[in-house]
């Protein structure tokens, strides 16, 4: 099958209509394109998927000044007049949880959820990043800014208010589910989530309380469960990225490896070459760390990638590949695939560390 068909039967319904100028809260900016993915979902299995659009910026402007994890804002000439805490998660009165990226200068493409504000400052938890002394170097005053939601389960999982998921008919029977991998490694990993759809959407450890919002982190794979044995389809209606993305992937703690669940930031397919996660020109910060032998148990980093089309649960990887120094990319089965391989949006891979490797920003420009 050429690269060609595909990536057309990889994002079937992507299209990208609209470039736009508009009018945010802070200043006029241009919108990124705006597009769909269909994402498919076959029953009776698990389904490794990922959400390739972003939401709508509600503020663009410019950074006044900062500090370690905070940012004062302005837009335009003057302050944003944000009423305080307007950008904070409050169940039953404020529904969305917010995030502020970074899009121009040193920190371009890096992230972090808001977590107070004021009139015209933000409070972010950076995740021990320091905006002063940042590996990609310090944050700038001017640089731009802007404020957008997450996306939250009932985005991606509910239309028109009503489950896309088939619901349980009782608390204990269970149905399809929505599996949020763990994130980080060490002591600051978060636990696995599992969410499903009872009178409410319930997560494993909070049934009591309804998680519609549940915000998704950008970025990251999830994992449909789908017990139904009929296949699903799920469309993500959204902005395409236009800008280089900056994404944390954790290592190993010193004693045990990391696997985390990761995804395309950018809406087009790229191959394993151009994806960014090895960097000839620096091996020792690359995302992957480049192997010097081809045996299982003696490789350094790997990407896993999963079939969503076969049928059965806790699959194994259809696929492993990894770097091998003075050579390049490679599938276990030896051969070079690193010009021919394409990472696909909407589908969700696996980077798996080594206890001793640590963790490391994976940088990608777009690649349209």
């Amino acid at each position: 099958m050429s690269p060609s068909a595909l990536c057309f039967r990889a994002v079937a319904g992507a299209i990208l209509y609209a470039l736009a100028s508009s009018s945010v809260s802070g200043q006029s900016a241009t919108t990124d394109p705006v597009g769909f993915y269909t994402l498919p979902a076959t029953g009776g299995a698990d389904n490794v998927l990922s959400v390739p659009l972003h939401r709508d910026a509600v503020f663009v402007g410019t950074i006044a000044s900062f500090t370690a994890n905070t940012l004062s804002v302005a837009a335009g000439a003057g302050s944003p007049g944000w009423t305080p805490n307007q950008f904070t998660y409050a169940a039953g009165t404020q529904p969305e949880t917010y995030l502020a990226e970074v899009t121009s200068g040193n920190l371009r493409g890096t992230f972090y959820k808001i977590t107070a504000n004021g009139a015209n400052a933000l409070t972010l938890d950076t995740e021990g990043d320091d905006l002063t002394s940042h590996p990609l170097g310090a944050l700038q005053a001017n640089d731009s800014v802007r404020v957008r939601p997450y996306w939250r389960i009932r985005d991606i999982f509910e239309a028109n208010g009503t489950p896309l998921i088939e619901a349980r008919p009782a608390g204990f029977r269970a149905k399809d589910d929505i599996i949020i991998p763990s994130f980080g490694s060490g002591a600051t990993q978060t636990p696995a989530t599992i969410i499903h759809f009872f009178n409410g959407w319930k997560a494993s450890r909070t049934v009591s309380t309804d998680v519609r919002d549940f915000p998704l982190q950008p970025n990251t794979s999830i994992i449909l469960r789908r017990r139904n044995p009929n296949p699903l389809n799920l469309v993500n209606l959204g902005n395409v990225a236009m800008t280089r993305n900056v994404s944390y992937v954790p290592g190993g703690d010193g004693a045990t490896p990391n696997a985390t669940y990761l995804a395309l930031a950018h809406a087009a397919p790229v191959t394993l070459d151009a994806s960014g996660l090895y960097n000839p020109a620096n091996p020792a910060a690359s995302v992957i760390k480049p192997s010097t032998a081809d045996q299982e148990g003696l490789r350094q980093d790997e990407l896993l990638e999963f079939d969503n089309a076969a049928p059965g649960f806790n699959k194994a990887p259809s696929a492993i590949y990894y770097y091998k120094a003075g050579e390049g990319w490679k599938n276990t089965g030896g051969a070079l695939v690193g010009a021919t391989k394409l990472l696909e949006p909407g589908k969700g891979y696996v980077i798996r560390k080594l206890a001793s490797n640590p963790g490391v920003d994976w940088v990608k420009d777009p690649n349209y």
